[in-house]
């Protein structure tokens, strides 16, 4: 009786191993979120400079102040000033809060004018690091800052 090599075996174990590992991480790539902050990532960072240039020549600043009030609400103000330090008034202002680790928890807030101050409440859900992506525009001109605050 003659015995048999175990080295076709071994081999193909080994491929068929390689495989199902491949074909588990293929399947985790294809069904796990694609962490994508902006769905137009590509056609912002193309026209960024573009957008620096832009705010650079308004000279507008925005400077943002948030308060922990308790339970996870921030009481937000944000202060959009000109070139010379004046208050702007009249502008439209948004919020986006987003989760930098973690995505499903992105809210655009709209804050309220109150004498050249821009103010809201935001509850956040969880502790941890936030950030406050705050876009103001007035006529044709805007400026958009991003700030990193921890809940």
């Amino acid at each position: 009786m003659k015995s048999r090599s175990r080295w076709p075996l071994a081999i193909g174990v080994s491929l068929s191993v390689v495989f199902a590992v491949n074909m588990a991480f293929l399947a985790l790539a294809v069904w796990s979120d694609d962490g994508l902050v902006d769905n137009n990532y590509y056609e912002k960072g193309l026209k960024y400079g573009e957008r620096l240039k832009e705010a650079r020549e308004l000279g507008w600043s925005l400077r943002l102040i948030a308060e922990d009030n308790g339970a996870g609400i921030k009481e937000v103000t944000v202060a959009l000033l000109d070139r010379d330090g004046r208050a702007l008034n009249g502008a439209k202002v948004a919020i986006l809060v987003m989760r930098p680790a973690k995505g499903g928890f992105d809210v655009v807030h709209e804050l309220k004018n109150d004498a050249g101050l821009y103010k809201g409440r935001i509850a956040l859900p969880l502790d941890g690091w936030w950030d406050f992506k705050v876009t103001a525009t007035v006529d044709n001109g805007s400026v958009e800052k991003t700030f990193r605050l921890k809940a």
